[in-house]
């Protein structure tokens, strides 16, 4: 792990998506469109940083995340669940 970020695109899958419904709803509920779901960041043991995000309303809609670590096995791992997960 050199430090540098690695960082890639995936296309037809939005984070909204990948949350739990009814947390979904509730944020909906709570802030309708105040808000939008757009990033998140992980930390994998000790300390990685893990980036899953829309850069752009346009990539919320048009359904694109990039996934940014300094360790690129680590991104291929996230990168496979996103794409199990419906």
């Amino acid at each position: 792990m050199t430090g540098e970020k690695e960082k890639v695109r995936l296309d037809n899958i939005a984070l909204e998506d990948k949350f739990d419904k009814n947390f979904v709803d509730a944020l909906k509920k709570e802030f309708g469109d105040e808000i939008t779901l757009a990033g998140i960041v992980l930390i994998h043991k000790p300390v990685t940083p893990i980036i899953v995000n829309h850069e752009t309303q346009k990539e919320v809609e048009d359904k694109v995340i990039h996934i940014q670590s300094p360790d690129g096995k680590l991104i291929d791992r996230i990168s496979n669940v996103m794409k199990q997960v419906k």
